[in-house]
């Protein structure tokens, strides 16, 4: 990919997610509720309007159709959408994610935000959204830093949250 291409692919990838964000979870998630999100985002200048549309308005309502994202519909859940944290955990756990280098005896502090986190009465779920083609081979290495994003995520929800994760999910729009 072009230096242009990586650009534009990131500026959709930040747009999908907020309006992933702001899309309102009180009612059923449409292509018009979608639709009517952007529009309201593109009016405030949070999206340019080059990367409106090409935003994966059917991923986003496909993923509130599915069972996990009626989940994060259902009022009995608390959502969580773009959770930053803020985290210490020791190198020793971090050490598996990482290839080489040595492991240092100190914590390390690790920042992040979750795409989307539900706590549901039986436990927490994280879900990580990516905009990009899911990887055909389930070892490349895309797929597995995305796993340990992840990882990380479902560590901080534990620890900051004190809920227990029960999934965690890489959701491709």
């Amino acid at each position: 990919l072009s230096v242009q291409d990586r650009r534009d692919a990131r500026w959709v990838g930040t747009a999908t997610h907020l309006v992933l964000s702001s899309v309102p979870l009180d009612r059923p998630v449409t292509v018009e509720g979608v639709l009517a999100t952007v529009k309201r985002l593109v009016q405030a200048g949070a999206i340019p309007g080059p990367a409106a549309g090409r935003i994966p308005v059917d991923g986003i309502v496909g993923f509130f159709r599915t069972p996990l994202g009626r989940m994060a519909l259902d009022p009995e859940n608390r959502v969580y959408r773009e959770w930053a944290f803020t985290m210490r955990v020791p190198a020793q756990e971090l050490a598996g994610l990482a290839e080489g280098g040595s492991v240092l005896a100190e914590p390390v502090v690790v920042q992040g935000v979750a795409d989307l986190v539900i706590l549901t009465p039986t436990g927490a779920v994280v879900v990580d959204f990516k905009t990009d083609r899911a990887p055909e081979d389930p070892l490349c290495e895309a797929r597995s830093l995305y796993s340990n994003q992840v990882l990380l995520y479902a560590r901080a929800v534990e620890l900051i949250l004190e809920s227990k994760v029960k999934a965690r999910w890489i959701w491709f729009l």
